[in-house]
């Protein structure tokens, strides 16, 4: 259960880099 939590977390944490450059990129 941790470790998927982990790996949940990790998954979020891409998701807003890819979604933060993505932005950037819009702009």
């Amino acid at each position: 259960m941790a470790c998927n939590r982990v790996t949940t977390d990790e998954a979020a944490h891409l998701a807003m880099g890819k979604y933060m450059e993505a932005l950037k990129d819009f702009k």
